[in-house]
């Protein structure tokens, strides 16, 4: 039996289940072969092979959904399972091939039992100085870095760690969801009021790495 689990505009998830097991194909709109292969790189997805088109990739699966229908109820522990895999996911990219996305938004990320992967459409080539050119509209959202939500012109050059501090709202975000901001766009000086209560345990320091207020000071690491 076949079923579409789960589609947005870039991709869609198709579950081929049977009495044994379910397999399920991951199908993008466009090839991406990097996008593919950052996520294989993980080597946490069971039976995990890309397909020749470069638009698909099959993998083994007991529960799938999208972050956004669950963040605010994620464990500290799962979500810090899940920072390290976007963590990890953002290194190949920009460490092997020198690409990464401008922000990260849970409407596009997708959590397949213990694996978490970013699969936006927003994944642009760095430049020799580390900057990424954004061509596209996008919706300015609490997740954004500053500087990105501060853009009013396109195309606009900007750092590639802009994408380090959207990922530190997302972790910000389901442990504080209760407390968080919903209609307006939190500034820097609000999110890292939020992390006050963990100084001094590592995630506070692995958090404040990622909201440097100047981009070039931002990195990542595994928590």
């Amino acid at each position: 039996m076949v079923n579409i689990l789960i589609e947005t505009d870039y991709f869609k998830i198709i579950e081929n289940s049977s009495k044994i097991t379910s397999m399920y194909n991951l199908v993008l709109k466009e090839q991406n072969e990097t996008l593919l292969k950052s996520i294989v790189s993980l080597k946490k997805l069971k039976a995990c092979r890309i397909c020749n088109d470069y638009k698909s990739l099959t993998f083994h699966a007991k529960n799938i959904t999208l972050l956004n229908k669950v963040i605010g109820s994620i464990s500290d522990k799962q979500m810090s399972f899940f920072f390290n895999c976007l963590t990890n996911q953002l290194k190949f990219l920009i460490e092997s091939k020198y690409e990464s996305f401008s922000y990260l938004n849970p409407r596009e990320i997708l959590l397949i039992d213990n694996v978490c992967i970013c699969l936006s459409s927003n994944l642009l080539a760095l430049d020799d100085t580390g900057n990424l050119e954004i061509f596209l509209p996008f919706d300015k959202t609490v997740y954004n870095a500053p500087e990105i939500n501060a853009i009013t012109r396109l195309p606009h050059k900007t750092r590639y760690e802009c994408v380090f501090y959207s990922l530190a709202v997302l972790v910000i975000y389901n442990k504080f969801n209760s407390s968080f901001p919903k209609s307006t766009i939190a500034s820097r000086e609000e999110i890292t009021s939020f992390i006050k209560p963990l100084y001094h345990s590592k995630l506070y320091y692995t958090l404040m790495r990622c909201l440097e207020k100047d981009p070039a000071d931002r990195s990542i690491v595994c928590v």
